[in-house]
């Protein structure tokens, strides 16, 4: 599989929009091919309030559900940071299948919000994109535990 290293330490990307301010994790999921009817958008958000918020969206029909957490927030955070650190590869999968998304937000020491890319299963482009740090992982699992499906 054809691997290559994008350019920065962790391809972090700097986030204008204030709406990700409260946001320590993330999950985005778009399905791939599919009959309008069947276009289910899922959002699960770990926010830094203690909240995690899961939202399906089909047709402008949403739903949202909010759930108290109790998180370690500072070991949460520090792994963002160590996962900052980590490299990003890439690798052709099939297209047409659905974009799955992990990211983690911190402000950095310029006081930016920024986002940390963990993974990307990206069905539209036809790339995979991996941060091959072991704190990213460990985020990912987190992310997984908590939002489910």
């Amino acid at each position: 599989m054809l691997k290559q290293a994008v350019s920065g330490a962790a391809l972090l990307l700097s986030i204008a929009s204030t709406a990700q301010a409260g946001i320590l994790l993330e999950r985005v999921t778009l399905p791939g091919e599919t009959l309008p009817q069947n276009y289910i958008t899922k959002k699960c958000f770990v926010l830094d309030t203690g909240q995690m918020v899961k939202q399906y969206q089909l047709q402008g029909l949403v739903s949202k559900q909010v759930i108290p957490l109790q998180l370690s927030k500072a070991t949460i955070k520090s792994a963002i940071d160590l996962a900052a650190t980590g490299t990003i590869t890439s690798k052709n999968i099939a297209v047409d299948g659905p974009t799955i998304t992990y990211r983690a937000y911190r402000i950095g020491a310029d006081g930016k919000l920024t986002a940390v890319m963990l993974y990307q299963e990206n069905g539209g482009s036809g790339k995979e994109y991996n941060n091959n740090s072991f704190d990213a992982k460990i985020l990912r699992n987190f992310i997984d535990q908590n939002c489910g499906d």
